[in-house]
């Protein structure tokens, strides 16, 4: 699942009754979370650029998720329009699997116009 706020994001990740921190958000393990993104040594990357969690498996009952995806922008409170990326829903092999732990990363028109298109020297 494609979570779209933070609020939501902290509510799901803590699960139902958890406490409130200081913030008035869920707490939550820190535990649960995946440890993601790993460390980026490059930016060379064409879009739409693929993400996957659970090793290329499916999840163990089609259409059921066992996992959730949490993509904030920079400008998701002031101007959600401005944001630079989203995240798709992996449905190549839909209805047959379901891949909650796949999902695509792809530009928006805004994040699109922030692009360099680079041609790569081939001499």
């Amino acid at each position: 699942m494609i979570v779209t706020n933070f609020w939501d994001w902290r509510t799901l990740a803590a699960g139902p009754g958890a406490p409130l921190d200081a913030s008035g958000y869920p707490t939550w393990p820190v535990t649960a979370v995946y440890p993601f993104p790993p460390s980026i040594t490059t930016w060379q990357l064409t879009f739409p650029v693929t993400l996957d969690v659970n090793g290329g498996n499916a999840d163990a009952v089609t259409g059921v998720d066992e996992f959730n995806w949490y993509l904030q922008n920079p400008c998701e409170l002031v101007n959600p329009a401005a944001a630079r990326l989203e995240l798709q829903e992996w449905t190549d092999e839909l209805p047959v699997r379901s891949y909650s732990g796949r999902k695509r990363l792809a530009l928006t028109a805004v994040g699109a116009s922030f692009v360099t298109v680079q041609v790569p020297d081939v001499n």
